[in-house]
């Protein structure tokens, strides 16, 4: 009889796993196996890379040159059992599997030079933040009802787990780091436990084969132990040594309570020998993005969110410089691999509320892009097109500036390519966004998706063009369902797709549940990330939780102004914290001085402080910066400007005929207030100019209120004026 397939979930069923157990199952403990794959990020190369450069160095010892390498790697003249013939220096797995005898090649003749080049490794480690989401799992900071999932099991010689919780403050772990204090590893314990099988890197570790081939019985006892209680989540692990592996194949059938959930990193497919363990345990295999990204996830369903602010002075300065690498490393990707390929609009107003976000919604970044044209490939091209033929031409589309121009290479770009459907989804995009020429748009839409009917990119892209152009929501619904179909996991559609139900739908449960998968999809999303924050915030009414995405937000993408100017907002209006408010538009204008959307919140914050002078400058250089295609926020400025100008008993006539052009034409209204600018603009206006604004300050925010101000007889006897009229020059706002 043959075996039944091994269970495999999707990453959102196991954190929804997870979560139903932690919350209903109060007798069943999660203990986590953490390989070298989870310490990557924190700066400790894999077993693979170190395989990678001592095999390099073995190489250059034996006198080869360094262009030789990979001849020399595939003929096998290094004489290292593990390691077969035709392996290449891309081959890590095979590379990682034959660790033990590469270091013993390596560094056998001298075991302190070897120790020594490990612990170079790992004191220049640094834990990366699915480390401190770790520790708030481990060890609560509750002394009533202390964490059960306190139990960490690892090959690793690095002291990751042990140091973050030292930074966080949390209870001292006990550190089995040699067989001889085993016995010492009671998995009872009300702190965490860090069991170190192949030694800590300070006593003695182990990399030789025939120290890694055997569980020494002191671990072995203490494992065996913890298995009978605990149900492992096994990350960043291969399995290639003998001692955990051997012990786990020996274990009874079905012995490990809840069997063993083994995440494996996408890519990097899991051996015939952990499918058989996991076989045999009744176990499940879970494709994770990473380390980080999982512990990410799995801090809400667990109850302990890792809060910055928990910090040591000394962990939280590292913490800092962490984001801030990962913000460069995120900005230099965006410059150095941009692909060409365009989604539309890019964030309005996602900070102010859910409709908002649905008015501009996030560009395709990097590696979303890079997903999206892989997910395509292998799908019938039409003639002449290659991906190199299509990537040529949009490089050089995105390099000039005139529009013009630009229409004219789409065209030529279109006929060298056959009509690419990557082009003519970007070729749709350019008609709607910068032409205005809805109808092209359609047809370009049409035709890329006639030739590629799968190429989620574009799909969204039409399904948001449905929605915000045509207005045809069932449509619209039609083709963000069939984007997400063709490609579960595509984060920018997901979110989307939540905006939409927020706004057009006001299903509210639903959407949740979209945002949730669009963050399992891609944890790291900063724009996800704020849209969800936004969510939380105007639909739940849940500022603890909204705060806790917009931080995560912020330190997925430091340096994004639009989610830094959304933070101050939500400090402004939500938490009343007027500096902290003010330092996080400072810090939005100065990371990108050329958005007009910060610079817009910050003259109403402003004029809300009663800071008069200071916002009189800033209304025309926001309204120098803004684009005429951005209704929500050309409106918004007027409706500033105005009130400056009334205030100023100036001309009020400029800003009130854009803002009659404006109104008359529509646009999507947000869940805004300006409730703090009227009520600081109150004192200085007479008693029928503060009714006025009242009327064209509702008139602005809601539809329906329109017809009120139209029976205003000061707004009959506004003129309409033109958006891109020049303003007078005059001091006036």
């Amino acid at each position: 009889m043959s075996a039944p397939p091994i269970r495999r979930i999707h990453l959102l069923g196991f954190v929804q796993q997870v979560r139903h157990i932690h919350e209903h199952m109060p007798d069943r403990r999660f203990c986590f196996i953490l390989g070298a794959g989870a310490s990557k990020m924190s700066l400790i190369p894999t077993a693979g890379e170190l395989g990678v450069e001592w095999l390099r160095s073995l190489h250059l010892e034996s006198g080869g040159a360094p262009n030789d390498f990979d001849k020399w790697l595939r003929e096998g003249k290094h004489v290292i059992a593990g390691l077969p013939p035709n392996t290449s220096s891309t081959d890590i797995g095979v590379i990682a599997a034959a660790y033990p005898a590469i270091y013993q090649a390596k560094w056998g003749h001298d075991r302190a030079q070897g120790h020594a080049e490990i612990e170079r490794h790992i004191e220049a480690a640094r834990p990366s933040y699915g480390y401190y989401a770790l520790s708030e799992i481990l060890a609560s900071d509750d002394p009533v009802s202390p964490s059960r999932h306190n139990v960490v099991i690892t090959p690793n010689f690095d002291n990751l787990p042990a140091d973050t919780l030292g930074a966080l403050g949390k209870k001292v772990p006990i550190v089995i780091g040699h067989s001889a204090i085993a016995g010492f590893a009671r998995p009872t314990l009300r702190r965490p436990l860090i069991i170190k099988f192949h030694h800590d890197f300070l006593l003695a570790p182990k990399s030789d084969p025939k120290d890694v081939e055997n569980m020494e019985k002191g671990y072995s006892q203490a494992l065996t132990e913890i298995f009978r209680l605990y149900t492992p989540i096994v990350v960043g692990y291969g399995g290639n040594d003998g001692s955990l592996m051997g012990m786990l194949e020996n274990l009874p059938e079905r012995s490990i309570p809840g069997g063993i959930l083994w995440c494996y990193r996408k890519g990097d497919p899991v051996s015939q020998r952990i499918e058989n363990v996991v076989s045999r345990q009744s176990g499940t295999l879970v494709e994770i993005p990473g380390f980080d990204e999982l512990m990410t996830l799995l801090e809400e369903p667990f109850g302990h969110a890792f809060n910055p602010d928990k910090l040591s002075e000394r962990a939280e300065a590292r913490a800092k410089e962490l984001k801030a690498a990962k913000g460069r490393l995120t900005k230099k990707m965006a410059s150095d691999l941009a692909p060409p390929p365009m989604a539309r609009g890019s964030g309005d107003r996602a900070a102010v509320s859910a409709s908002a976000a649905a008015a501009g919604l996030e560009s395709v970044a990097v590696l979303d892009a890079l997903s999206a044209e892989a997910s395509s490939s292998g799908q019938a091209q039409p003639p002449k097109q290659t991906s190199q033929d299509w990537w040529h031409w949009q490089q050089r589309i995105n390099e000039t500036t005139d529009l013009d121009n630009q229409d004219l290479l789409f065209q030529e770009a279109l006929a060298a390519t056959g009509n690419a459907h990557q082009l003519m989804g970007n070729y749709a995009n350019f008609l709607a966004d910068h032409r205005k020429d809805y109808a092209g748009a359609e047809k370009y839409y049409v035709k890329a998706i006639a030739a590629d009917p799968s190429h989620t990119t574009n799909l969204s892209n039409y399904a948001v063009f449905l929605e915000t152009q045509s207005k045809d929501y069932d449509r619209a619904e039609e083709y963000y369902l069939k984007a997400i179909a063709s490609d579960p996991n595509h984060a920018r559609s997901l979110a989307n797709y939540a905006r939409f139900l927020v706004l057009r739908r006001k299903d509210i449960d639903s959407a949740e549940e979209y945002y949730r998968k669009a963050l399992v999809a891609d944890p790291n999303r900063a724009v996800c990330l704020s849209n969800y924050a936004l969510f939380l915030n105007t639909e739940r009414k849940d500022n603890d939780r909204a705060e806790e995405y917009y931080r995560k937000a912020i330190a997925a993408d430091p340096n994004n102004a639009r989610i830094l100017g959304y933070y101050a907002n939500f400090l402004e209006t939500q938490r009343k914290d007027y500096d902290r408010a003010r330092e996080f538009f400072s810090k939005a204008i100065s990371t990108d001085p050329n958005d007009a959307n910060p610079l817009i919140n910050f003259v109403q914050f402003l004029i809300g402080r009663g800071r008069i002078d200071q916002a009189m400058p800033l209304v025309r250089q926001a309204w120098d910066l803004l684009s005429n295609d951005r209704p929500l926020e050309v409106t918004e400025l007027a409706f500033s400007r105005w009130l400056l100008a009334a205030m100023a008993e100036a001309n009020e006539m400029p800003a009130l005929g854009r803002l009659k052009t404006i109104l008359h034409a529509g646009f999507d209204r947000s869940q805004w207030t300006f409730d703090a600018m009227l009520e600081a603009c109150v004192p200085k206006l007479t008693p029928e100019k503060v009714q006025f604004a009242r009327k064209l300050a509702a008139a602005i925010l809601d539809e329906a209120k329109l017809p009120e101000l139209e029976a205003d007889p000061l707004w009959q006897a506004v003129q309409p004026i033109p958006l891109d009229a020049p303003w007078p020059n005059e001091d006036a706002p």
